[in-house]
């Protein structure tokens, strides 16, 4: 009978845990990755819809299709893993910081700037 009782409470503990950790979830509570890594969303800032925030509308944070294709197209030219030196790992850090900002705000003016920045920086070196 005891071990019975021994596996019914700490299967009930266990299933405590998971409803309890769901239910951070849902409040914005952290998120634990697969290799165990404790994740608190409100403080990398991600939004509503990662965090459960309801103080910032999921929807009206969506950037809209124009401007994701040209962020993507921003990242895939200039993401510090294409660097081919220090100095060009460097630029494309500093670029890559401002494109993310860009996007963060919704400003495709900064996000053609720097692309324009980019290529500029390219076609001097060259």
């Amino acid at each position: 009978m005891q071990p019975v009782l021994g596996t019914l409470i700490i299967f009930f503990f266990i299933l405590g845990r998971l409803l309890d950790a769901n239910e951070k979830r849902r409040k914005g509570g952290v998120f634990v990755d697969a290799k165990g890594t404790v994740i608190y969303p409100e403080e990398i800032g991600l939004g509503s819809e990662f965090a459960g925030s309801p103080d910032r509308d999921a929807a009206n944070s969506a950037p809209s299709p124009g401007l994701r294709e040209q962020y993507l197209e921003v990242v895939n030219m200039i993401h510090p893993d294409r660097a081919m030196n220090e100095t060009d790992l460097a630029l494309r850090e500093r670029l890559m910081k401002d494109a993310n900002v860009a996007f963060e705000r919704g400003d495709d003016d900064t996000l053609r700037r720097v692309l324009e920045e980019y290529k500029s920086m390219i076609s001097n070196a060259t």
